[in-house]
């Protein structure tokens, strides 16, 4: 059963990534046509299996509009609202936490995609790229 929710999540943020780049590359000439297709070629393995990572998809993906492209192309995941930022506990402070895949760390809610639909598997990190635990969210058990 909770497979089948995780499948049906998975789903419907890959259905809002395609509306809104779709309707995105429907009006403006860019480069976000590639970035498209490459969702479309990929198919649902583009959305990552991580439950934080597809609720900041789903939060930036809210509106639709192409504000919602612009957000996901751009925004770091340090600028996220409190509300679904990838937070960690280290030593005395709370930090912004990092996405590796492979051995990149990256920091973009773009890279939380993975458009070359190889399955590749994510995980939260810290700068040095040592995996870390992230805080449960407000109101939530993770």
């Amino acid at each position: 059963m909770i497979k089948q929710l995780n499948e049906a999540k998975d789903l419907n943020v890959y259905k809002q990534l395609l509306k809104a780049f779709g309707d995105f590359t429907g009006q403006y000439v860019t480069g976000v046509g590639k970035v498209y297709r490459d969702m479309l070629e990929a198919g649902l393995k583009c959305v990552p299996k991580d439950k934080r990572a597809q609720d900041i998809l789903a939060l930036v993906l809210t509106d639709g509009s192409s504000k919602a492209v612009q957000d996901v192309l751009n925004v770091r995941l340090a600028e996220l609202p409190i509300t679904v930022r990838p937070i960690y506990k280290s030593a005395n402070s709370k930090l912004t936490a990092f996405w590796k895949k492979g051995d990149k760390i990256l920091d973009k809610v773009y890279d939380l995609l993975d458009l070359k639909g190889e399955g590749a598997k994510g995980e939260w990190t810290d700068e040095k790229g040592e995996k870390v635990e992230l805080l449960a969210l407000e109101g939530t058990e993770e």
